[in-house]
This record gives structure tokens, C-alpha cells and sequence, in this order.
């Protein structure tokens, strides 16, 4: 740069004149170029120095960033004390702590910063962000350790109230625990859930709730306990998922399948423990149910498929209609289709799998029949699982919950509609299957109990009545009836009630409350008109009007097109291992039984003992105590008595006034009417036998009486003569009226014949010859066969020799034989006689053998036996005379009905001694 020398003078007349500059730089114009020069360098520096001083703050605020991110890090992260890492510590803590923390961190990253606003205003942007950042992480763990609070709180309480169930054994108080979860769930997450998800918490908690109960209640093994669960699985279904609970409905349903197969085997253990044969019955009766179906024809297929498949399976069509105008058809029954996820019955796969319909209904997801059959198939089960109520199964048929609550009041309202549409399936001229409920368990056991073809009658005897509009609210009351229940109830000695061999033949129905008695009297004309039962009739018994059906004689199924199908409940190796089941049973009832009387044998024992150490012989001081302890005990009688032997002496026969037998015949002259009707009894089955019989038994016969005999043995071999049936009655009709099992009678069949001969003779005797009808043939061969008062029966003495037994109270009893011998016997071995366990003659025979060891000790057994020897030959004598006198009276009547008449008119004398005359 050139530098020149300053000229002052300035010529003021020119434009461009050369104008200095001051030197003043302060002045207006003054030359500035050094000083914009100095000023030039000194920004330079200046922009040099903030340039430095700015890279000093970015570092310090760089250094106080990182430091203040360690810090937070540190703060939430550190393995040992971050708050993130921390485990007991509740949300609320968190904040505070974090809050604490991130102050003291960001003041101690500031602290090394240099003095300048622009250092602590850039930290400070910095830090705000990574606080935002840090800040979401606490507020998310503060969420989290708040549900993770509400969840160990929720868990704890479902923990804790599942155990005192479970501990305590309290499964009644199992819906009082399902309420407590739910009010819970809603306290602790009401404002933080919507209701579906809290619902679904609620559910799976309850399920777990019920699942860890009932299997606990399931433990104990015991029936009653299954049965409850399965009651207790049914009421909670509205709290739980039932998907999840397939397996344990599933085995609970198995086992009560196997309790009902135990509780059979129980009872026929309980009833027949001495007959095999009956116990095997009784078990396989329950094997099978019969079901009923028909072929529809209603015009509408679709309708005809609902109403076959509610009949295949048991259940009401009309019901089963309503619940397919749910699922498919918009409430109606035209809009019912084939639709997309489950066909007609909107079967999921999953109740597929868990009722198997692949293998019970092949195609069900797509054959619209079968669809349709697999529905009424589920339906019934649901209703089955549900104690068999019908509406219950809807609700179950639908699922759980207030919709299924729902699905139900639909179905209803459904089937509401439906009542104006004949679902008959034939016009109306069908009489649709109806279920009648029972008044109880004891009932269903009556039921049971009736026979087979009545059993399979009920619900279209419920069918007529539902038709008639009063099936709704009627119940079976009474079936079939053992006679010792019938007796209690004050039923007739011959009702149809009483179990006969083939079961019970009569039912007794409730008519629902409001019932009028025009109503009544038009159900009773319908059955009466049916032609279908010997009785009906009906009695208002001031609890409604009960419907009587006695004596079903079939044609009901059949009249009204309905197809009857068995359906098997227990298969075979399932009966075989009941029947080994009851064999068990009845094996350790009898053990027990056996150490129960051995126990009672030995307390009598004991008494018998002390009785002898006190100085007491008298014999009947020891029978009193083998009475009083074997009063309705046999085995300990029998045990106790001989017992008695050890301490004093005892007869077996009993004394007439003071010793020995009244009244016996050393031998006696022949009853030929007698004899006759001994044919077919005791192993007597021809000439020979009743030959042998006489001369064991002392009876003289002469030649007469022998030509007799003769000719009756050649007749009763050849079915001709008397022993031609004149009347033709069966055994099964005798069981039927009487509900005696025929087999107790079978053996005595020829002296029942006799007994019904000898009753219609004095019939027609006492109605100037009018033979006697049917119903009072079957009758006599009732009354033959019908234990009197002390538990003997017309037959079983006949058969046994025996004319009466007269019972006293001192264990002994009079027995008058045929040829009116009495002789006084224990009444144990009056049992053992009838019983076809001893003969008359056998026990007579003890009597005399011990009457014959008295009499070597004791001097007043001579005289007894001479008395009896006296009277012995005295009957003898007589005998023989009476033989004669019945050989001329033989040879004056020789047809069978005139016998018969003189016989029951009393004309044959008793040829014992104090006897008199006796109709036989």
C-alpha cells in the first residue's frame, strides 16, 4: 500500500475537489481504514475465541450429557440397585424413587459445567429429552409393577380360596367362591379392563377354581361324591370355560356310567344273595333302554329329520325344533338351512371331538340328516349332564353364560310358536314318545321294576297324555312294588302293583295340579278306549288326580306307529363284571354276617354259662336265651341251641299235656284221597313209591286200596283219569296274580292242581254245578300257594305231609300230618321240613331217639312210653277199620268230581285220636 502526504488546501470551486478525510475516526468522514483493519483482526480473534469457548461448552455439555446418562442408567438398569431391577417395590416407590434419583443426577451433571446460560440451556434440552425417554420406561414399569401387583394379588386370592375349598373339603361352598373371584376381578381391574377380557380372567380363574375341587371331591372314590361333582360341574357352567373341562366331565360321566352299574350289582347282591341265577337277572334287566323312533310325515323334510332324530334320542321335537330355528333359521321354520360352520345344528369341531360324531354320525358336516341326528344326539346329552332337564340342555346345548341364558328364554319362546303346528308327523295320528318324570329315586327304582313290555309303553302312555295337554307337570308315582311294600302302602294282597316273575304290571300317574275332573275322566275313557290295560281308573286323593294302569297286555307302540329300538347301556364284559361284583358282595356280606353271629353266639353262650353257675337246669330257661338272641336269626337259634346240650338235657320233640307226643298212630289206616294226591310230591311217582311210602309210614293198606293205588299211579303217569287237567291254568298266570316266584312253587305243582281241584269241586258245590271262572281258578291256585300267618302255604304243607302247623311262643309249634298225627316239633325244624331239608318223618324220628335216652334216666319216661304204646296200638286197631270203611267208600264213588265232593264235604273222619272232622 502506498502511503501519501496529506494536502490541506482544498479548492472549494471545483466539483471534484480532493476532500481528506479527518483523522478523527470518531468524526463524520474521518479516514477509518487502520482502525477497520484492527477491528477486522480483532473479530477474527474474537470469532476464534467463541469458537473455542462454544467447542469448550459442547464439551462440557457432551461430558455433563453422558454423565447424566450414565447417572440415569445407572439409576434404572444397575444389576444390584436399579429401580427396574428391583423386585419388591411397588409402582408408587418407583415414581418417587425415580424422581428423587434423576434430580440429584441431573444437578450433579451441571455442577461441571462452565458458568454460561448457553452451556445450561443446551445440557438442559439434552437432559429434558433423555428424562421423556427414561420417564416412559418408569411410567411402563410403573404399569407393569402395577398389574403385576393386581395379578399377585388376584392369584394369591384365588390360591388361598381354592385351597380352603380343597382343604376343608367344602365343595358346597364351591359358587360361594366362584362370586367371591368375580367380585374381586372387578375390584382390582374394573378401571383397567374391558368387560370381555375381565370376563374371560374371571372364567379362567373359575375354571381352574372348580377344576381343582371337583377333582379333590372326585378323590374319595365314593359314588355320592361323583354324583355331586357332576351336579356341582353342571351349576358352575355359567362361571367356566367347559372346553376346558371336557376330560373331567368326561370321566365324571364315565364314573357315574360305572357307578350305576356298581349300585345294580349292590342291589341284586342285596335282594337275591342266595341265588345267582336272580342276581344275575336283576343286573343284566338294566343292560338295555329302549328308545323310540317313527318315520315323519309332516310335508316338510326338514321338519320330518327333527322330529325322527328327537325320537331316535329320547327327546322332545318340539324342543329340538325350537333350539334348530335358533341356529339357523332366524326363529323360523322355513329360513332353517345347511349353513357354513356347522350345518343345521351348528356343531363346532370341537364338540365333534368330544362327543366322537365322526364315528357315531359319519358325514355330519355335511349330510344334512345326519347334521341334523348328530344335534339331537348332543341335545340329549346336554340334557342327560344336566339331571335330565330339557331346558337345561338347551342352555348347555348353547354354551354358558348370559347368552346361553338367553339362547334358552329364545328356545322358548320358540317353542311357544310351535304349539299350533301339528308335529305328530302323520296328521295327528301319531302319538309322539313323551318321557313321564318320577316322583323320585325310589320311583325310578319301581319303574324298573315293571315289566319289560310296560317299561317300553311309558312314554307313549306319557305321549297320550302330552297330547291330551296334561303331560306337563304329571309324574309316575308308583310301579311295580315288592308285596312287602304293597302291604306297608295298604295295598291289595292281589295288585297288579306287586312284582310277579316277569316284574311289576301297573303304574300309578300324578295328573298335573288344575286338572279337572271332566279332564280326568276324559284321560281315563282314552286309555279305556285304548283296549290296551285291564284297569284304569283314577281317584282324586286330594294331592290331584291319580291315573291307575293295571295289567298291560301290549299294542300301544304298535297302534301308534312309533318303532321301539334297544338301546345298550352295559355291554357284556361290563354285566359279567357286575355279576362277579355281586358274587364278591354277597361273599363278604355273608363273612360279616358270620362274624357278626359268632359274636352274638358267643354272648348267649356266656349267659347260657353263667345260667348253669347259678344252679339253673331248667331247659327252658337255656331255650329262652337261644330264643331271645336268634328271635329272627336262624343260624344263631340253631347255634345257641346246641349249645344247651352242654349244660342240661332237652328234647327235640315237645309234650301234649305233661311228655311225649299227642295223638300219634303207631299205624294208621289208608286216606285214599290222600294218598292220591301225594303223586308228584316228594319223589312219589309211581306204584312202588306210594307203596313204600305207606309202609314207612305205618299206613296198612288192603288189597282194595292197593287196586287203587294202582290204577292212580297208571293215571298220574299217563296224564289220564283225575290227573287229566281239568281246568287249564298255568303257573306263569298263578306268579303273575300272587307275584310269587313260580320256582318256589314249581316242585309242588301237582299238589297246587290238587288244592285248585279240590277248591273248584266245593265251587261248584256251593254254586249248583256252575264251573268256577277263569279269574277264580287262578285265584285258588293263589291261595294255594300264599303264605298264611306263620309263613307257610297251603302247598308247601300238602307237599310236606303236613295238614296244619299251629305255632306258639315258645319256639315249638303243634304239627298235624295228613293222617292227623300231632306231634310237637321246634319250629326251626318245621322250617327245615317245609323247606324240603328234613322229612317229617326224620325229625319225628329224632323225637323218638331222644324220647328213648330220657326214658333210660328218667323212671317217667316208662310211663309216657307205655301211654304211647297204648295209644299207638289203639290207633292201629282203629286204622284198621277206617281202611276198610274207606275201601267200601272208594268202591261207591268212582268218579273223580264225586270223590271230590264227599272229601271236601267233610264225609272222611279224622282218624286220630281228639280229631274230628277237617276239610283238606
Amino acid at each position: 500500500m502506498q502511503i501519501k502526504s496529506y494536502n490541506p488546501s482544498v479548492d472549494p470551486n471545483t466539483i471534484h475537489g480532493n476532500v481528506q478525510a479527518p483523522s478523527d475516526s470518531n468524526a463524520y468522514g474521518a479516514n477509518v481504514s487502520g482502525t477497520k483493519v484492527w477491528q477486522t483482526g480483532m473479530s477474527a480473534v474474537q470469532q476464534q475465541m467463541q469458537a473455542y469457548v462454544d467447542d469448550q461448552i459442547n464439551i462440557s455439555v457432551l461430558d455433563a450429557k453422558n454423565k447424566y446418562e450414565a447417572g440415569m442408567n445407572d439409576l434404572l438398569n444397575n444389576p444390584d440397585t436399579g429401580l427396574l431391577n428391583k423386585q419388591d417395590i411397588n409402582a408408587l416407590d418407583v415414581v418417587n424413587q425415580y424422581q428423587a434419583g434423576e434430580r440429584a443426577i441431573r444437578e450433579s451433571a451441571m455442577a461441571g459445567l462452565p458458568n454460561y446460560q448457553k452451556a445450561h440451556d443446551a445440557f438442559l434440552r439434552m437432559a429434558d429429552d433423555v428424562n421423556v425417554q427414561r420417564a416412559g420406561q418408569v411410567m411402563k414399569y410403573q404399569y407393569a409393577k402395577d398389574l403385576e401387583h393386581r395379578d399377585n394379588t388376584f392369584n394369591t386370592f384365588v390360591t388361598n380360596e381354592t385351597d380352603h375349598l380343597v382343604e376343608s373339603g367344602n365343595s358346597d361352598g364351591l359358587l360361594k367362591g366362584l362370586n367371591r373371584i368375580t367380585a374381586t376381578a372387578y375390584a382390582l381391574y374394573g378401571n383397567i379392563y374391558g368387560k370381555d377380557k375381565l370376563d374371560a380372567m374371571i372364567k379362567d380363574k373359575a375354571t381352574t377354581m372348580v377344576n381343582s375341587v371337583l377333582t379333590n371331591l372326585t378323590a374319595s372314590g365314593n359314588a355320592s361324591d361323583f354324583d355331586k361333582a357332576m351336579g356341582l360341574l353342571e351349576n358352575t357352567s355359567p362361571w367356566v370355560d367347559d372346553s376346558k373341562l371336557i376330560s373331567l366331565r368326561h370321566m365324571l360321566l364315565q364314573r357315574k356310567h360305572d357307578n350305576g352299574l356298581l349300585a345294580r350289582a349292590k342291589e341284586a347282591a342285596r335282594l337275591y344273595p342266595n341265588d345267582p341265577k336272580k342276581r344275575s337277572e336283576y343286573i343284566r334287566a338294566g343292560a338295555t333302554k329302549t328308545v323310540y323312533s317313527g318315520s315323519a310325515s309332516t310335508g316338510n323334510q326338514v321338519v320330518d329329520w327333527y322330529i325322527d332324530a328327537a325320537h331316535e334320542q329320547g327327546v322332545d321335537p318340539q324342543i329340538y325344533l325350537a333350539t334348530g330355528m335358533i341356529e339357523t333359521g332366524g326363529n323360523t321354520v322355513e329360513g332353517m338351512h345347511m349353513a357354513d360352520g356347522g350345518g343345521y345344528a351348528q356343531i363346532t369341531d370341537e364338540t365333534a371331538r368330544a362327543y366322537d360324531l365322526d364315528n357315531k354320525f359319519p358325514g355330519w358336516n355335511t349330510d344334512p340328516k345326519q347334521n341334523i341326528r348328530a344335534g339331537a344326539y348332543i341335545l340329549k346329552q346336554k340334557t342327560d349332564e344336566n339331571g335330565g332337564d330339557p331346558w337345561e340342555g338347551v342352555r348347555a346345548y348353547n354354551g354358558t353364560g348370559p347368552a346361553a341364558e338367553q339362547y334358552r328364554e329364545t328356545a322358548k319362546n320358540n317353542y311357544e310358536s310351535l304349539k299350533g303346528m301339528d308335529l305328530s308327523g302323520n296328521g295327528g295320528s301319531k302319538i309322539q314318545p313323551y318321557n313321564l318324570p318320577t316322583q323320585g329315586a325310589n320311583i325310578d327304582e319301581q319303574v324298573q321294576q315293571l315289566k319289560p313290555e310296560f317299561r317300553e309303553a311309558l312314554p307313549i302312555i306319557g305321549g297320550m297324555l302330552n297330547k291330551m295337554g296334561v303331560a306337563d307337570g304329571a309324574e309316575i308315582s308308583s310301579g311295580g312294588r315288592t308285596r312287602e311294600h304293597n302291604a306297608e302302602v295298604g295295598g291289595s294282597p292281589t295288585s297288579q302293583h306287586i312284582i310277579g316273575p316277569n316284574g311289576g304290571d301297573a303304574v300309578d300317574i300324578v295328573l298335573p295340579d288344575g286338572t279337572t275332573a271332566e279332564k280326568a275322566e276324559e284321560v281315563r275313557k282314552a286309555f279305556e278306549d285304548s283296549g290296551a290295560f285291564d284297569q284304569v281308573l283314577f281317584h282324586d286323593a286330594g294331592s290331584g288326580y291319580h291315573l291307575h294302569l293295571g295289567g298291560y297286555h301290549g299294542g300301544l307302540e304298535k297302534s301308534q306307529g312309533v318303532t321301539a329300538h334297544t338301546e345298550v347301556i352295559y355291554d357284556e364284559q361290563e354285566l359279567q363284571k357286575a355279576e362277579s361284583m355281586a358274587t364278591s358282595l354277597v361273599a363278604e356280606q355273608k363273612r360279616q354276617e358270620k362274624e357278626v353271629n359268632d359274636a352274638i353266639v358267643e354272648k348267649g353262650r356266656m349267659e347260657m354259662q353263667q345260667l348253669y353257675q347259678s344252679g339253673n337246669l331248667d331247659p327252658q330257661a337255656y331255650l329262652n336265651i337261644a330264643s331271645q338272641y336268634g328271635y329272627d336269626n336262624p343260624d344263631v337259634y340253631a347255634a345257641l341251641k346246641s349249645c344247651i346240650g352242654t349244660y342240661v338235657s332237652i328234647r327235640t320233640g315237645g309234650s301234649s299235656g305233661g311228655g311225649g307226643r299227642s295223638g300219634r298212630s303207631g299205624g294208621g289206616g289208608a286216606n285214599i284221597t290222600v294218598l292220591k294226591s301225594l303223586f308228584g310230591t316228594g319223589g312219589i311217582e309211581s306204584f312202588t313209591d306210594i307203596v313204600n311210602y305207606c309202609n314207612n309210614h305205618g299206613i296198612y293198606l288192603s288189597q282194595s286200596n292197593l287196586n287203587t293205588l294202582q290204577k292212580a299211579a297208571s293215571d298220574y303217569q299217563n296224564g289220564t283219569g283225575e290227573y287229566n287237567p281239568m281246568y287249564e291254568i298255568t303257573q306263569e298266570q298263578i306268579a303273575n296274580a300272587s307275584g310269587i316266584d313260580p320256582s318256589t312253587f314249581k316242585g309242588n305243582w301237582a299238589v297246587v292242581q290238587q288244592l285248585v281241584r279240590e277248591a273248584a269241586v266245593k265251587y261248584r258245590a256251593e254254586h249248583n254245578g256252575q264251573e268256577p271262572p277263569l279269574n277264580e281258578l287262578i285265584q285258588f291256585g293263589v291261595n294255594a300257594v300264599t303264605a298264611d300267618a306263620n309263613g307257610y302255604s297251603q302247598a308247601q304243607m300238602r307237599a310236606a305231609g303236613i295238614l296244619r302247623v299251629t305255632v306258639g311262643d315258645n319256639g315249638y309249634a303243634w304239627v298235624t300230618d295228613l293222617y292227623h298225627n300231632s306231634y310237637y316239633i321246634d319250629v326251626w325244624d318245621v322250617q327245615a321240613i317245609l323247606k324240603d331239608e328234613k322229612t317229617l318223618a326224620d325229625v319225628v324220628e329224632a323225637a323218638d331217639n331222644s324220647s328213648g335216652d330220657d326214658s333210660s334216666s328218667d323212671d317217667s319216661g316208662d310211663d309216657d312210653g307205655s301211654t304211647i304204646d297204648k295209644l299207638s296200638n289203639a290207633a292201629s286197631e282203629i286204622g284198621k277199620d277206617v281202611s276198610e270203611a274207606a275201601e267200601a267208600i272208594n268202591e261207591s264213588f268212582k268218579e273223580h268230581a264225586e270223590n271230590n265232593v264227599a272229601y271236601v264235604n267233610g264225609e272222611t273222619e279224622d282218624q286220630s285220636e281228639g280229631g274230628g272232622s277237617y276239610v283238606y
